[in-house]
């Protein structure tokens, strides 16, 4: 079992180096990390970030971090907290980049983008929740965390959306595709490049008009 222990101090760029000279089913090693790391990002149910936010469920789960959902202690706001992975918390490159994806989201002030409340590292303690506000304990991180507070959408991935429908309306297409480029548009303004543009990272939200009827934005 050691090699599996290690892997997470081994940098992203050297592990298929360590996989060879370790390990002969790279797969089943992988396997193994992904379920450690998802064992991992569960442990956060529960946590309290900033000593204001508590995460309640987990919404997304991407190959560098993890989306959980949060409320605030004292106020009616919902809040989603995106945490890196562990393997990328090790290395100062993944961290640089999550902090430029802070800096950078915090710039784009337009409707079609995301917009960011707060960014930080967790690191030693956590202390964790029951819905009820009782503590239940306090975990020790094995890494620092880097993570961001963004605004909470309602609404549905365009990946979840192709998949049930398969194929948009051309009215709805051409409105998906509008706020994509007004939003893209604004982050070029800024000398930004998004680079990573596809359906799982665009939210369709449904705002709900006085007639009770369904008001669909990027």
């Amino acid at each position: 079992m050691k090699p599996f222990l290690i892997i997470f101090n081994v940098s992203r760029g050297n592990r298929d180096k360590f996989f060879d000279i370790a390990c002969e089913n790279e797969i089943q090693v992988t396997t193994i990390i992904r379920r450690k790391e998802e064992a991992l990002d569960d442990a956060f149910i529960g946590a309290v970030i900033e000593d204001r936010f508590l995460i309640t469920e987990q919404i997304g789960r991407g190959g560098m971090s993890t989306v959980y959902k949060a409320r605030h202690k004292q106020i009616d706001l919902t809040v989603a907290i995106k945490i890196l992975h562990t393997h990328f918390s090790s290395e100062t490159e993944g961290i640089e980049r999550f902090r430029r994806e802070a800096g950078i989201v915090n710039r784009l002030n337009h409707p079609n983008v995301v917009h960011t409340l707060s960014f930080g590292i967790l690191t030693g303690a956590i202390k964790k929740l029951e819905n009820d506000g009782s503590l239940i304990d306090d975990d020790l991180l094995d890494a620092p965390r880097p993570y961001l507070i963004l605004e909470h959408l309602e609404g549905k991935g365009l990946d979840l959306i192709l998949e049930q429908k398969g194929r948009l309306g051309l009215a709805s297409a051409k409105n998906i595709i509008k706020g994509v480029c007004l939003a893209l548009a604004s982050a070029h303004e800024q000398n930004v490049v998004h680079r990573d543009i596809k359906p799982s990272n665009v939210m369709i939200v449904t705002h709900k008009e006085e007639d009770e009827s369904g008001l669909e934005s990027v």
